[in-house]
């Protein structure tokens, strides 16, 4: 005689082996896509550093293209900045589309203050803190907050 009986009427409840698997396995293919971007904030900072420091070079080559001073000015009460010339200096309004945008003024993100508030370059391509390129920009740095920086060189405006 047999110790144990088996019931077939009675179904044993619970998961199998497979759809145990199975669901590990889908967890551990979203949580691999998905922590590393969200504990990566630092890659936002770069591209937005990296956006501003190629819109710096358009205004550059403008200048040194067209015989006009061109330049960048930061707005830090609206977060926005916009390519401008000597003629029309401080009309956001009337800004011309930086390469990649879709208007005139860029919003950059809210936790950078830029400083100075001017980046404006003459024919030869050097870089001036005010519109009318009177002032010479001699900080090798322009300062983003937040310890982020874009490194301009003085007297050629080179950016590395």
């Amino acid at each position: 005689m047999s110790v144990f009986k088996i019931n077939e009427n009675k179904h044993i409840k619970g998961f199998s082996l497979i759809e145990v698997v199975t669901v590990l396995l889908l967890l551990s293919i979203v949580s691999v896509i998905v922590v590393p971007r969200m504990l990566d904030s630092g890659a936002d900072d770069a591209v937005s550093v990296d956006k501003i420091k190629t819109h710096l070079r358009y205004a550059q080559l403008r200048s040194m293209n067209t015989q006009v001073n061109w330049g960048i000015k930061f707005d830090n009460a609206t977060h926005a900045y916009w390519l401008f010339n000597t003629i029309s200096p401080n009309d956001e309004d009337d800004a011309l589309n930086l390469p990649g945008e879709q208007s005139g003024q860029v919003f950059f993100d809210s936790s950078m203050t830029v400083s100075p508030a001017i980046i404006a370059f003459d024919v030869l391509g050097r870089p001036f803190t005010d519109a009318a390129v009177q002032t010479a920009f001699t900080a090798q740095t322009l300062d983003l907050g937040n310890g982020k920086t874009i490194t301009i060189t003085k007297n050629t405006g080179y950016l590395p």
